[in-house]
């Protein structure tokens, strides 16, 4: 293959073949010396731009290879490989705009972007934006609906756009007027219920407010009931409770307020009473500190 090359030095899809063999290799010099040439010989060789982005990768020049994946994509917009390889090399890199960018119009393009999103998800982790963006939310909104998210892949990501959507850091916890008006904010949010259904939260500053809102809701139960907007927020606790199998930090308090509704939970069973509203209101409760099946 070499020599083919060097005898028929215009031969592009030789150079970009005789690169990608040096890569797999991992000579990468060479690799990269073959894709040049390719891409000298026919600069619109949209694999050989690709190509060369592996090699650029895998010496960790990201942005000399988010720039290879970017000319791949200026030749075709819609070519999936270099659009996810560009979401590798670019996360929390200078190039990271032009790769939101160039995934925007490619989700909106495409019919299916599950594979695309699958590729995002790995580009944002860890991500901390410095605004809040609404495109940004709807997107993890769809990106956390996928049933193959790993729980903690999107985790840091989610908790920071929640912290900036809502203000939440200058949220007073001792507020108990702010708190309530928060839960009816939480309530409707789809980003809020996703993230604790299927991330486990690992932001130090957002697990205190959880902690907050857990308390506020039992002692709404407590106290005369929840609205609609706190049986959301709890169902959201809950599941979080779940995928975590522990609650941490509960107060004497809180076992206290806790004790009679597990007891009400367990003679409602042990009488075959059908499931209504109260019961319903108490086992979301429970299920902000305990699974269900702890009951049994």
């Amino acid at each position: 293959m070499a020599l083919l090359c060097e005898t028929h030095p215009g031969e592009a899809d030789a150079w970009q073949l005789l690169g990608s063999i040096y890569g797999r290799r991992g000579d990468t010099a060479a690799a990269e010396d073959c894709c040049r040439r390719a891409l000298a010989a026919r600069p619109g060789y949209r694999d050989a731009h690709v190509t060369l982005g592996h090699v650029l990768f895998h010496q960790g020049r990201l942005d000399e290879a988010a720039d290879a994946y970017l000319n791949a994509l200026a030749i075709d917009p819609h070519y999936a490989a270099a659009l996810n390889n560009l979401g590798r090399a670019s996360a929390g890199g200078t190039r990271f705009a032009a790769y939101v960018a160039a995934y925007r119009a490619a989700v909106a393009a495409a019919p299916e972007p599950a594979a695309l999103r699958g590729a995002f998800i790995g580009a944002v982790e860890n991500m901390q934006p410095a605004a809040y963006d609404p495109w940004l939310d709807e997107e993890l909104q769809h990106c956390l609906a996928m049933d193959e998210v790993d729980l903690r892949t999107l985790a840091l990501t989610a908790a920071y756009l929640l912290r900036l959507k809502y203000d939440l850091d200058a949220v007073e916890l001792d507020d108990r007027a702010r708190l309530q008006a928060l839960v009816e904010d939480l309530a409707g949010d789809r980003l809020f219920a996703l993230f604790l259904s299927k991330t486990i939260n690992i932001d130090a500053d957002l697990e205190r407010l959880l902690v907050r809102l857990r308390r506020l809701l039992l002692r709404l139960h407590a106290g005369g009931g929840l609205t609609d907007g706190g049986r959301a927020v709890a169902l959201a606790l809950a599941r979080q409770c779940f995928i975590n199998e522990h609650v941490y930090a509960v107060e004497e308090e809180e076992k206290a307020l806790l004790a009679p509704v597990a007891r009400a939970i367990a003679d409602r069973a042990a009488a075959g009473a059908a499931p209504d509203a109260v019961l319903e209101a108490a086992l979301l409760v429970y299920g902000m500190y305990e699974a269900p099946y702890a009951l049994t």
